[in-house]
C-alpha cells in the first residue's frame, strides 16, 4: 500500500477536487491517528526525482565525500491529485520577501496535513523594491514558479482561483494566530488577494506547539469555519526561513517541513530555463559546476562592498555577516579545487547568485583569484519569457540552477540560501556538497 493511501484512503480520480464526492471522507479521524501513520511511514520524508542531480560528476563527488543523506523513498506520490479534505481550507497569510513566503507556505503544508485542511496556494509576491531594482511590482504566477501537479499529489491544495470559482466570496471565517496578530500581513491579503477578515473571529493559540493536544485544540476551535486565515512565518518552525537542522531528528513538524521542501519543487518551465542556461553558459547540460550565493546582510551592507577598501569594523553597524567579504573568494577557490579533483582541472565552472549591483565588484575579486564567475541576468530571463519580468522571478530561476549544482555554497543568514539548502537536503544531495561561507566574527 502506498504512503498516500494511508493519509487519503478516498483516492478516487478527480478532475475538480472542489467538487469531488470524495472530499477527504473519513480519513484522518483524529490528529493522533494521522501522526501515528506519519511516524510509521518515515521513508516518505524524502522524495525522488533528482532534477539535474544524477550527472556522473555529481555521483562521483558524492561517492568521494560520504555524508549524511536523506534517502530517497521507494514509493511514488499519489497517481492523481489529492481530494479536498473534510476539515475545510487553510488560507496562509504570507509576508516579507518571496523566499520568506515560500517558507511560510511550507509551514502551511505541514499545518494542512496536521489539521486535515486543504491549503490554498497563491501567487508569490515580488520583493518590495523589485521595480526600483529594474524589475516589476506584482506577483509571480505560482504555477510558473512551482510544479503544482507534483505538489497536488503529495498535499491537498487548491489555487485561490479554483476556490473563488466554487463560490468563495473572499471572507475568512476565522484568523488563527500564534502570538500577536500581524495586521500588516492581513492588510496585504485584503488589498492584493481580496481576502477580507471583516467579521472574522480572531483565535489566539499562543506559541505553536506540534503536540497532539495542541493540534487537537486547534482543529476543534477552527472546525466551525470553512476558510481559515493563518499568518505564517517562523511559526510552525521558529527557523523555517533559515537555519532548519538539515537532518531527520524525529521531531514531527520539523521532519514534515523538510518533507514539504522536497515536494515544493520548481516547475518544468523553470527547469527548462535552467537547463538551457547550463547548455549555453555553463559548459553543457551535464558539465560540473559550483554555485555560490553571495549575500551581504543587511541591504545597507552593500554600500561597504563598493568602497575601495573594505573596513569590517566600520561596516559592522550595517553588515550582520561582515566576515563574508573577507572569505568568500578563498572559500570558493577551495571548493572549486575539491570539485576539480574529481572532474579534472579546469573543467568546473562557477555560477554566482548575488545582487546585480554587486556583479562588477564580485567579478573583479574572483578574477583576481583566477576564477571566471558566470551570472544569470535579467536580460537572459526576459529573452526566455518574451516579456519584462521581476527580479524576484530571476531569483527563482537562480535557485533552480543552484539546486542542480555539484556544490552549493550559501551565505548566512539568508532565506534564499535557506530555500536552496532545504531542497537539496530533502531531495537527497549529500550535505558535504551543500555548505555556507564561514561566519567567524
Amino acid at each position: 500500500m502506498a504512503w498516500w493511501s494511508w493519509l487519503y484512503p478516498c483516492h478516487c480520480p478527480i478532475e475538480s477536487p472542489l467538487t469531488s464526492p470524495c472530499r477527504g471522507s473519513a480519513q484522518q479521524r483524529s490528529v493522533d491517528n494521522a501522526d501515528d501513520v506519519r511516524e510509521e511511514r518515515r521513508s516518505d520524508l524524502a522524495v525522488g526525482a533528482s532534477r539535474g542531480g544524477g550527472s556522473p560528476h555529481r555521483q562521483a563527488l558524492a561517492a568521494k565525500a560520504p555524508a549524511e543523506v536523506l534517502r530517497l523513498p521507494d514509493e511514488p506520490p499519489a497517481p492523481k491529485r489529492l481530494p479536498v479534505l473534510d476539515g475545510g481550507y487553510l488560507f496562509p497569510i504570507l509576508a516579507y520577501g518571496p523566499n520568506n513566503q515560500v517558507a511560510g507556505l511550507k509551514e502551511a503544508l505541514v499545518m494542512g496535513r496536521l489539521l486535515n485542511r486543504t491549503v490554498v496556494v497563491q501567487d508569490i509576491r515580488n520583493i518590495y523594491h523589485d521595480a526600483k531594482k529594474g524589475g516589476v511590482n506584482g506577483r509571480m504566477d505560482f504555477k510558473l514558479v512551482f510544479d503544482f501537479d507534483l505538489l497536488s499529489r503529495y498535499h491537498s491544495i487548491v489555487t485561490l482561483e479554483e476556490l473563488r470559482a466554487e463560490g468563495w466570496d473572499g471572507h475568512l471565517g476565522a484568523i488563527g494566530h500564534f502570538g500577536r496578530a500581524i495586521w500588516s500581513w492581513i492588510k496585504v491579503a485584503r488589498y492584493e488577494l481580496n481576502a477580507t477578515d471583516e467579521s472574522a473571529k480572531y483565535i489566539e493559540f499562543g506559541k505553536f506547539d506540534c503536540s497532539a493536544p495542541f493540534l487537537q485544540r486547534m482543529a476543534k476551535e477552527l472546525l466551525p469555519y470553512k476558510v481559515v486565515g493563518v499568518p505564517l512565518a517562523n511559526k510552525v518552525l521558529s527557523n523555517a526561513m533559515y537555519g532548519v537542522a538539515l537532518k531527520w531528528n524525529g521531531a514531527r513538524c520539523h521532519d514534515m517541513y523538510l518533507q514539504a521542501s522536497g515536494h515544493l519543487v520548481k516547475s518544468k518551465r523553470v527547469g527548462s530555463i535552467a537547463h538551457s542556461f547550463r547548455e549555453k553558459r555553463l559548459g553543457g547540460a551535464d558539465a560540473p559546476y559550483v554555485a555560490v550565493h553571495v549575500r551581504p546582510y543587511t541591504d545597507l551592507c552593500l554600500q561597504w562592498w563598493h568602497k575601495d577598501t573594505y573596513d569590517k569594523d566600520k561596516a559592522a553597524g550595517h553588515c550582520k555577516n561582515g566576515h563574508l567579504y573577507l572569505v568568500f573568494v578563498n572559500e570558493t577557490v577551495q571548493h572549486m579545487r575539491r570539485l576539480e579533483e574529481t572532474v579534472g582541472r579546469g573543467k568546473a565552472k562557477l555560477f554566482v547568485m548575488s545582487y546585480p549591483e554587486l556583479k562588477r565588484v564580485i567579478t573583479k575579486m574572483y578574477r583576481e583569484a583566477g576564477l571566471r564567475p558566470i551570472f544569470y541576468e535579467q536580460k537572459d530571463l526576459e529573452a526566455e519569457l518574451g516579456r519584462k519580468t521581476s527580479i524576484s522571478m530571476l531569483g527563482m530561476v537562480e535557485q533552480e540552477i543552484a539546486y542542480q549544482a555539484n556544490i552549493f555554497i550559501g551565505s548566512a543568514p539568508s532565506s534564499m540560501t535557506g530555500m536552496v539548502q532545504q531542497e537539496r537536503f530533502a531531495r537527497g544531495i549529500p550535505m558535504e556538497n551543500t555548505v555556507v561561507f564561514s561566519t567567524k566574527k
